[in-house]
């Protein structure tokens, strides 16, 4: 069992070593440097105005969302419904067996 965890390790470091050599990037080849300095523009005055749209385009109508209408209130709070059901079911006295 230590032999073959020794020969992960070393196969592990072998084959991350092969990786760096392999992926070293080059280093980037340096212009030759001139005499002269090259010619900067100034930067403008002032930034350009923002563009606005000239319509805003209206894709929902939002508003009622935003500010729904009064709903009127027909009762005091904790009052009893007026509206009762007509009738409830009686429970069976004696509940029938799923399996006979």
């Amino acid at each position: 069992m230590r032999l073959v965890f020794v020969g992960g390790l070393a196969t592990l470091g072998i084959g991350l070593g092969t990786f760096l050599v392999l992926s070293k990037k080059p280093e980037p080849k340096t212009a030759p440097e001139s005499d002269h300095l090259a010619e900067v523009s100034p930067p403008p005055a002032c930034p350009p105005p923002p563009i606005v749209l000239a319509d805003v385009i209206e894709l929902a109508d939002l508003d009622p969302l935003l500010d729904p209408p009064a709903r009127t209130i027909v009762q005091t709070p904790f009052e009893e419904p007026s509206v009762l059901p007509a009738s409830a079911i009686a429970a069976p006295e004696r509940i029938p067996l799923a399996i006979d």
